[in-house]
């Protein structure tokens, strides 16, 4: 029953946010972040977590929580793709502390979450956004003020290296919801600046049958076309 209604809770919440920033307009709904997201960056962290396995599975979710209040987190939740786009979805809410445990249950799925320093979690967004932008992908609009929750986190403190990419190039994992002309319109921009070989691509379960498409799909396969259905089963998205 809990849970129940934290999840109605929650609904409201983003339907209600959505209508503001409807309002507001795109500029002014990242400044009212950017005002919301220093203002929270006061509180202690609360919890900062990387999904388990990211770089196995390409995709995962970086979340950063801290304390606004009794009972209260404020949460910056980054979808983050380590094998070419980089961080393609952040997301700033607050809430109460039940709320964000079932948010996070949510958000892990069937993936364990990894505890880890906030320091790590900063520079591995923003290393995941310098090897993305060479390629064409830039962060969503409003990174910079969801990001700004982290304060004076400095990503210099972590030491952490990281290798993106699969198997030492770019790899485009397509996601499942994207038509058919937006894929092969990025695999073409991936082509442009990488050349023949320079990348690879995994097309979901469900649109595997789109390769026997020839006229459409000619042109990139068969080299670049990874059938790896074991790896799109593990993608928590």
């Amino acid at each position: 029953m809990t849970s129940r209604i934290a999840q109605r809770r929650a609904a409201k919440a983003v339907r209600r946010k959505r209508r503001v920033a409807a309002k507001q307009g795109p500029t002014g709904h990242v400044a009212a972040l950017i005002e919301r997201s220093r203002r929270w960056a006061r509180g202690p962290i609360y919890s900062c977590v990387v999904v388990e396995g990211l770089f196995e599975h390409g995709l995962g979710v970086v979340v950063l929580a801290r304390k606004t209040g009794i009972g209260e987190v404020a949460m910056a939740a980054f979808m983050l793709d380590v094998y070419c786009r980089g961080v393609r979805d952040a997301v700033l809410d607050c809430m109460s502390s039940q709320e964000f445990d079932y948010v996070l249950d949510r958000m892990g799925g069937a993936l364990p979450w990894m505890s880890v320093d906030p320091s790590h979690a900063r520079k591995l967004l923003r290393e995941a956004i310098k090897y993305a932008e060479p390629l064409g992908f830039r962060p969503p609009r409003q990174f910079a003020a969801v990001e700004a929750l982290f304060g004076d986190v400095s990503p210099d403190a972590s030491d952490a290296v990281f290798r993106f990419g699969l198997n030492g190039k770019p790899c485009y994992l397509a996601s499942p919801n994207d038509p058919p002309g937006k894929t092969r319109s990025r695999l073409k921009q991936l082509r442009t600046r990488l050349g023949e070989g320079g990348f690879s691509f995994i097309l979901p379960a469900d649109d595997l049958d789109l390769v026997e498409d020839e006229d459409a799909w000619e042109e990139f396969l068969p080299d670049e076309l990874s059938r790896d259905e074991e790896v799109l089963d593990k993608i928590p998205f």
